[in-house]
């Protein structure tokens, strides 16, 4: 009797979005609900109001996918699963939150990094390895569309406005690097399709000249 084979599998959360212009208006439209057709389901999740800090070392982060971040004391690192397709408009990755994982991640493509810095004020982040690449608060109002598609407009504190339409989903995926690679790659594909179907269904909310994310305005400003 051959062995039975052991799927060897772990978790992993895939994030797929797409930006959009907007603007202060943009507020009511979503609220109305008036266009044609209109979003079969509407739920204002509500206002929050957030710190980003993006975190690298000399690019070495940037230049591999991985963008490392520290939103309200909470570490997030986003690795793009699609080289060819994903762009800074609209973006595949897949999203780490745990700190032991993010620090993993970073100490595999930065030598040097000893822990994530913790403190507010960044006292500690040239101790770490780590420099600032980024700071900078987001003003946001999010809804849920559809019972599935999240849509957030956002207003930095340098005055930049950006919409993004998200969809997140959480997978197994292989331990075989290669094999999860594939599977992560499939899925954030489809996530994709479906967010361009929705947008271009719903194409009265969603404008369509070219937006530009918070941290390309961010820079363009520097």
């Amino acid at each position: 009797m051959r062995p039975t084979a052991v799927l060897r599998l772990r978790r992993a959360v895939i994030e797929v979005e797409r930006k959009f212009s907007c603007g202060p208006k943009s507020r009511e439209i979503f609220r109305s609900n008036r266009g044609s057709p209109s979003f079969d389901h509407v739920e204002n999740i509500g206002q929050s109001v957030f710190e980003d800090q993006y975190f690298d070392y000399r690019q070495q982060l940037s230049k591999n996918g991985v963008w490392v971040r520290r939103r309200e004391g909470i570490w997030q690192a986003k690795v793009r699963t699609d080289w060819t397709n994903s762009t800074f408009t609209n973006s595949r990755f897949e999203e780490l939150s745990e700190p032991g994982e993010v620090l993993r991640l970073i100490q595999r493509l930065v030598s040097g990094v000893k822990f994530l810095p913790t403190e507010r004020d960044g006292s500690d982040v040239r101790q770490s390895g780590l420099e600032v690449m980024a700071r900078y608060t987001t003003y946001r109002d999010a809804w849920r569309f559809n019972r599935e598609f999240e849509v957030v407009l956002d207003r930095t504190d340098f005055g930049h406005w950006v919409g993004e339409v998200e969809l997140q989903r959480d997978i197994a995926v292989d331990e075989d690097e290669t094999k999860a690679f594939n599977q992560r790659q499939a899925v954030s594909a489809s996530m994709d399709r479906d967010i361009q179907a929705f947008m271009e269904r719903y194409q009265w909310a969603f404008p369509v000249d070219k937006p530009v994310g918070k941290l390309s305005a961010y820079f363009a400003k520097r």
